[in-house]
């Protein structure tokens, strides 16, 4: 049912172009057309080298499992955004998300501090802290708060929308939302903001400039880190909603394939096998499930490790060998 249903959104909105072709020039859709298409989707391939570590994977009770990050660090501590009620909860939120605080990774305080609405998002510049969601007051309306230490914030921007996520460059911040929001800063405090109505913005990464997918099918630049900038728009790019760069090359995850970009031309998709779960950049490109595996350029993924789940016999970790992803912490061993 889920293959039919692919097909059938397939042939209601796919507008065959050649993969370097970033315009909007449309062609009629046969089954020749669609046949080329999937024959495009080649699977990724998988390596594997000797001496595999095993990794270990510590979650935060309370924080959701989320491609989002909901943790970060600054300064050797930990900040994770606990969960309350999500704006599209039945039952209107009366309370805002909580703040736990850890200098491990392993053991969480709470940090008796109720934020003034739901956040999903939360990074770290070399000054603050920035948490993005919606407002408390109005769920509808979207949020974007800092804080020098996690526990005195303010809210430095109330807009029109909610946010989904947000993410620094070149000494820019920039977060993105629902209805095509965009807000950007380089100050923190001061945000330029713009809203196209068209299309709801669920991830955005820094590389050569900032990019942004979105839903329905489409990715989009930030010109001046606030105008959207439509680049991409077809049946490669339905249900993108992670992006990654790495070394002038850019990926995005949909739960099918993968799509790469170079900042010029887009490839041919790779069409994703089970294994390719919760990808992050760290250093490479990174997918993290039972096996650990990483890529430089999307296509050969390598694999590098085992992970194992934290538990009350693990020891002997180390958070100086450690980094965030998403609602987790990875730890990894000394080389």
């Amino acid at each position: 049912m889920q293959l039919f249903k692919l097909i059938l959104l397939v042939i209601m909105t796919y507008s065959f172009t050649a993969c370097n072709n970033t315009d909007k020039t449309t062609q009629e859709v046969t089954p020749e057309t669609l046949g080329k298409f999937m024959q495009n989707l080649d699977d990724v391939t998988l390596q594997s080298r000797e001496n595999i570590q095993t990794w270990y994977q510590a979650s935060v009770p309370g924080v959701h499992k989320s491609k989002r990050n909901r943790i970060a660090k600054k300064k050797g501590r930990f900040l994770a955004l606990i969960d309350a009620l999500p704006a599209s909860a039945k039952v209107i939120p009366t309370t805002g998300s909580r703040v736990e605080s850890s200098y491990d990774g392993l053991y969480w305080e709470d940090m008796n501090v109720e934020l003034p609405g739901g956040y999903i998002a939360i990074i770290a510049t070399s000054q603050y802290f920035y948490a993005v969601g919606h407002s408390l007051a109005d769920r509808n309306k979207g949020s974007i708060i800092r804080s020098i230490d996690g526990f005195s914030w303010e809210e430095v921007l109330v807009s029109e929308h909610q946010f989904s996520d947000i993410e620094q460059g070149n000494e820019v911040i920039v977060a993105v939302g629902y209805n095509g929001q965009v807000a950007s800063s380089t100050n923190g405090l001061n945000w330029k903001t713009s809203i196209t109505g068209n299309y709801s913005l669920y991830d955005v990464v820094y590389g050569e400039n900032f990019l942004s997918v979105a839903d329905p099918y489409a990715i989009f630049s930030l010109k001046d880190a606030v105008t959207l900038n439509l680049i991409k728009h077809d049946i490669e790019a339905i249900g993108l909603r992670n992006a990654l760069y790495h070394n002038g090359l850019y990926l995005f995850f949909s739960y099918n394939f993968v799509l790469r970009y170079d900042g010029e031309n887009f490839f041919a998709p790779l069409k994703k096998t089970s294994q390719l779960t919760e990808v992050i950049y760290k250093n490479q490109f990174m997918s993290l499930d039972k096996d650990v595996l990483v890529s430089d350029d999307g296509v050969t993924w390598t694999k590098i490790a085992e992970l194992e789940v934290v538990d009350e016999n693990t020891t002997g970790l180390n958070s100086a060998y450690s980094f965030i992803s998403g609602s987790s912490i990875i730890f990894t061993q000394k080389d």
